[in-house]
């Protein structure tokens, strides 16, 4: 029997029935924990990706927007593409802008939001400054997980 250094899987799963992907995703798992073998799949499926991939290539156009492991994509993506990768949860984003006051604060206008900023996040963020009279604009991002159920519903205006 052959001992190939790399297999490559172009969208084994796409056409099989829930619990038979299931089934073939469990075995490829297994092959791929076969010392001295490298698995290249390819799949539009960011469940496949995610639970079977050590490491993962998010592509937008052919070209790569991020390389990475599977929780740092999901934790720190680095592109708005890559983070609407993991659709599940979503990715929530917020278009507003920087204010420097006493210390730098998220605004969006429109809900009159205003959240603190982490200071290296704000160095970042002005590491190229806006014209002069310009607001630096951000583009929030969170996931609904990171926020707690704390006694039901939230109050108050958002």
């Amino acid at each position: 029997m052959r001992q190939p250094k790399v297999l490559l899987f172009d969208e084994p799963l796409s056409n099989l029935d829930a619990n038979l992907r299931v089934q073939m995703r469990t075995k490829i798992s297994r092959l791929h924990h076969q010392p001295q073998t490298t698995m290249i799949y390819v799949s539009h499926d960011q469940i496949e990706a995610m639970s079977m991939g050590d490491r993962i290539v998010v592509m937008k156009d052919g070209v790569v927007q991020q390389v990475d492991t599977p929780l740092n994509l999901y934790h720190q993506p680095v592109s708005r593409h890559a983070a609407g990768f993991i659709r599940s949860p979503t990715m929530n984003f917020m278009q507003g802008s920087l204010a420097r006051n006493a210390r730098a604060v998220f605004q969006h206008e429109a809900s009159n939001l205003a959240i603190p900023v982490p200071a290296a996040v704000a160095m970042r963020a002005t590491a190229a400054p806006p014209p002069v009279g310009k607001p630096c604009e951000l583009l929030a991002s969170h996931r609904p997980s990171i926020f707690p159920a704390i006694g039901g519903p939230f109050h108050g205006s958002t």
